[in-house]
């Protein structure tokens, strides 16, 4: 068997694989935690944010919002996101010492 053929045959065989995909109907659900009270710019904008996106896709993308380190508190946010606890974290570096060593550079005194 020539090499093309194979190839041919190795591409036809993993096409015929049942790909999975998003219905009409599937809607993706997201998680934004943030840590400062909810009344404040950043949980006021995230709000903001959430209807935007909600919007901009016609619902096939629902945030779920934790203002107020309800979800998360500030020093976990980091490492939520990393373990799958919440999709979308607001980070405040002086929180997460040694995490991000260049950026805390503008954290010296």
């Amino acid at each position: 068997m020539s090499r093309t053929a194979l190839l041919f045959l190795l591409v036809a065989l993993v096409a015929s694989f049942p790909a999975p995909a998003m219905s009409a109907g599937d809607v993706t659900q997201l998680r934004y935690a943030n840590f400062p009270p909810a009344s404040t710019f950043p949980c006021v904008q995230m709000e903001r944010w959430k209807v935007e996106v909600e919007n901009r896709t016609e619902g096939r993308i629902a945030v779920q919002t934790f203002p107020g380190g309800t979800l998360l508190g500030a020093k976990d946010m980091f490492r939520g996101v990393q373990m799958g606890q919440t999709d979308i974290g607001c980070v405040g570096l002086a929180y997460q010492p040694g995490v991000f060593p260049v950026s805390s550079a503008v954290e010296l005194p």
